[in-house]
């Protein structure tokens, strides 16, 4: 009698069931990733060399593309060079590049709707100071003084 771990590695082995593995490895993964992104991630699909993962929720995709994405290449680039002669690996050595997204139907469950902006009055106040102090002349800061003066008194004389 063979027992349970012997039957599924049988399955691994045949041809129907060669995606068994490969789910496998990206659960292995995804077991790799902060608990928030763990429990926001739905399913994964592979789409030419990208590997395609879903997420439940804006934030988690934006943290993944953001922050994740390079560790988890990384990742699999090293699983890669490990697996490199494994027949059951061939179908992951094709990826180039992972991204998360957020499947349209819960897209549209976050839909902002009609944003009303207000717009804000800017406050302008009138100068109060009439340009005329007292600047050191062996002071450091001479010429700062001189231009914020001067500028001082070119708004004054244009206000009138």
């Amino acid at each position: 009698m063979k027992n349970f771990q012997a039957i599924i590695s049988n399955l691994y082995n045949q041809d129907n069931f060669k995606n068994l593995y490969t789910i496998e490895i990206i659960n292995k993964l995804i077991a790799t990733l902060p608990y928030n992104l763990r429990k926001s991630f739905m399913y994964s699909s592979i789409k030419n060399e990208i590997l395609l993962l879903a997420f439940d929720h804006p934030t988690s995709v934006s943290e993944f593309n953001n922050y994740k994405k390079i560790i988890m290449l990384n990742t699999l680039e090293q699983l890669k060079i490990i697996n490199q002669d494994s027949v059951q690996f061939q179908k992951l050595h094709r990826i180039k590049d992972i991204k998360a997204y957020l499947p349209k139907n819960i897209l549209n469950r976050f839909d902002i709707g009609d944003i009303d902006i207000e717009y804000k009055v800017i406050e302008y106040y009138k100068e109060r100071s009439s340009g005329d102090f007292i600047i050191d002349e062996n002071g450091p800061y001479k010429t700062e003084f001189l231009a914020i003066k001067n500028a001082i008194k070119n708004n004054n004389e244009s206000n009138k």
